[in-house]
Parts: structure tokens; sequence; C-alpha cells
């Protein structure tokens, strides 16, 4: 019997374990407990507390949001995060790489609204704030376009003129000459620019002019009176006794008169000739000394367009 007692004794606590399940269970539930225990103080360990920025403040300017802070009052902040998000109560990527040591951020964007969130970086924490900043980018219309053919000249005498150009807040425009269906592609805004006007006959033309930024301006349009042609001369000198009557015909589809040059043996008078219906006539008499005489014309119209000389000769009795 002692000898049984003794044997009894000398069994570990794990054979007393092993020989009572009820023991076993919770020896294994005391096991499990003190290792979660040990795991949720490990997961659980406080991070750094970061004090979130106390305002946020914004300013647009030709699509640029500028960004602006009041530092958070947690000594040793590192940085900003700066969160962009078209949709409120969605915090959105984070547009810096890198935390922002600056108490300012600038943003160029399209127009539209936008949601701004300013976050505090402390080592490798960041405070929790989900405020949000509205900002509203309106759309940039250009503004005060003009448009001038050969700096506003009221004619052109060749189909190739210069365009010269003013708009503000335009980075691209295009051009069209009136008749056209179809605008020419966008280009980048400029003051000046080499134009061929529409073919045809002479008259008329007009070129548009629009510009754009985040939207589109209103359409400015100049116009210019193509006259590619000098105007067409003839004349009869018929003598006199002590004189001669010279009669004139100037012709021009587009001028309103023709400025013409009578040369009378080397002198010169001028004579402006209106045209009516792209015609006119001029009659007047001359005195001059019996003998020979010799005369040329040539005319210039309004656009500058001069004729060739028409010589003759007539003898006075």
């Amino acid at each position: 019997m002692a000898k049984r007692d003794a044997e009894k004794s000398e069994k570990g606590f794990l054979d007393t374990i092993k020989e009572d399940r009820y023991v076993l269970i919770v020896a294994v539930a005391i096991l499990i407990f003190i290792a979660s225990s040990s795991i949720a103080l490990v997961s659980t360990a406080p991070l750094d507390v970061v004090a979130p920025v106390p305002s946020v403040y914004a300013s647009v300017d030709n699509g640029v949001v500028s960004l602006m802070w009041n530092a958070s009052a947690t000594p040793g902040v590192g940085g900003y995060n700066i969160y962009r998000s078209a949709q409120q109560g969605t915090l959105g990527p984070r547009l810096n790489s890198l935390p922002v040591a600056a108490l300012s951020y600038s943003d160029a964007v399209d127009s539209g609204t936008y949601y701004y969130t300013i976050r505090a970086v402390l080592n490798s924490s960041e405070d929790g704030n989900t405020r949000q900043l509205e900002v509203i980018v309106a759309k940039i219309m250009p503004s005060g376009l003009a448009i001038a053919i050969n700096s506003g000249g009221e004619y052109a005498t060749s189909r190739t003129v210069q365009l010269f150009l003013s708009a503000k807040d335009a980075k691209e425009c295009r051009y069209k000459n009136d008749e056209d269906p179809e605008w020419g592609a966008w280009e980048a805004y400029k003051a000046a620019k080499i134009w061929t006007l529409s073919g045809g006959d002479d008259g008329v033309r007009m070129v548009a002019y629009q510009c754009r930024n985040s939207g589109e301006s209103d359409i400015a349009i100049a116009s210019v009176t193509l006259d590619q042609h000098a105007p067409l001369v003839s004349y009869v000198v018929t003598p006199l006794p002590g004189a001669v009557q010279i009669n004139l015909m100037a012709k021009d589809a587009v001028s309103p008169y023709a400025q013409c040059t009578v040369n009378t043996d080397g002198t010169e008078s001028t004579i402006k000739v209106p045209l009516s219906g792209g015609v006119g006539t001029y009659a007047y008499q001359q005195q001059l000394p019996s003998g020979s005489h010799s005369f040329s014309v040539k005319c210039t119209d309004q656009a500058g367009n001069p004729s060739s000389a028409v010589s003759t000769t007539a003898a006075v009795k």
C-alpha cells in the first residue's frame, strides 16, 4: 500500500493532467488566454497622437488653388499631407509624395468643385482629421478679345494679311474666314498671326477669332475690303482752238473713287474721280498754246493699287 502511494506521488503534474480531461481542458484554456493577452499587449501599443491643423484657407487664381493652413499644435510635426476629392465626405487621393514642410500648397486644377483635407504627420502617424474645405474653381473665360487686319486698315491689296490680336486670360485661340463652315485647329495664344483671306472676287472679307482657357470666349470679328486690282483708265483728248477737252473714264469694282494724275507736257494735275457702280467719268478743258502736246494719265484706287500710265499726243491749233 505504502509502495503504491509512493508511486502515485511520484507522478508529475503533466501526468496528472493527462489522466484528468477536465484539468487538461482548463490548462489549455489558460495557455490560450495568456498567449492572446500577450499579443493584444503588443498590437495595441499606443501610436503618436497628432493634433489636427486648426484652420485651412484657400484662394483661386487662373485655375490654381492656393491652400494655406495654421500649424498643428503637436511639437515636432514633420509635415502635412494634402488630400483632394471631387466628392464631399470622401478623402480622395493624397497629392504630395512626401510630407509638405511648409504651411501652404498650390494645386492646378480644371474648373469644378473640390474638397481638400490637410492632415499633420508625426513620425509614421497622421492625425485623423476628416474636415474638408470646399473650393469652387469657376471656368475662366477669356475676355477683351480684339482683332485687326493689317493694323486696322480699311483695305487689303493681297489675300495674305497680318492679324493683330489681343485677349485676356487666353491659352489657345482659333480662326476662320467668314464663309468657312469649320474653325481651324486651336493654337497657342499669340499677339500676331499671318493669315490668308478667302478667295474669289474683290470685296469685303471677314475673319472670326475665338479663344479659350477652361471655358470659351465670345467671338470677335474683323473685316477688310480686299482690292487686288488697279483701276482701269481710259481718256480722250479733243483739240480745240487754244485748248484741249479731256474726257477721262476710270473703272474699279471696289473703290469709291480713283485718284488720277494727268501729266501735260511734264506738268501734273490731280483729279479725284468719283465712282458709282464701279465707273466714273470726268471732263474738263485745258488751255494750251498751239502745237503738239503730250499727255499721260494714271490712276490709283483707294486701296493704293496704281494703274499703268496711258500716254497720247494731241495738236492744238
